[in-house]
């Protein structure tokens, strides 16, 4: 593995910290605007990696979450951060199917975001981010590769829950 490699790889470690932490934020204004360090982050990670569509991916996120900070997203918006990513992306990838995905999954992430269904969410989230499994290891970002298949896993575990299929432990304190 070269320099570049590994340096990008603990770039995508820390962001993934980050991305564990947010699990943990309640507050919308907050977990928008941390989630755009961790966008940053990845983003220089896939640069690094010469991950272009991801890194266009991410930086877009930054910007869509900080449009979100302090108001809905209009349908217009939607359209509008969808078409300003895939023109970026046409413009500096070297084209490919891989390239693909950080789009497609960027954008159905940006269309369903405002979903009051919170099972439809999680489904969506876990689709979105298994094509981010697929990038990542092609883009040889095994750490954010590791932590995306963490990442399908507790959702599909949240699913499960939501759903009824698992039923959550009760805070039940055993007597003696």
């Amino acid at each position: 593995m070269d320099n570049i490699t590994i340096i990008a790889n603990a770039i995508a470690l820390a962001a993934s910290f980050i991305m564990v932490g947010i699990g943990l934020i309640r507050d919308k204004r907050r977990l928008l605007l941390t989630q755009c360090a961790q966008f940053g982050l990845m983003g220089l990670s896939n640069l690094l990696l010469g991950g272009l569509s991801g890194c266009i991916s991410n930086f877009i996120s930054i910007v869509r979450n900080l449009c979100c900070v302090n108001r809905n997203m209009s349908l217009a918006l939607k359209v509008g951060f969808s078409v300003v990513q895939v023109a970026l992306t046409l413009l500096v990838s070297r084209g490919g199917a891989l390239e693909i995905l950080p789009i497609l999954a960027t954008i159905v992430y940006t269309f369903c975001l405002d979903t009051k269904n919170p099972v439809f969410l999680k489904c969506i989230m876990a689709g979105t981010q298994s094509m981010w499994v697929v990038y990542d290891f092609a883009m040889r970002n095994y750490v954010a590769f590791t932590f995306d298949v963490f990442t399908i896993c507790s959702i599909l575990v949240s699913i499960a829950m939501l759903t009824g299929l698992i039923k959550p432990r009760g805070n039940r304190v055993k007597t003696i």
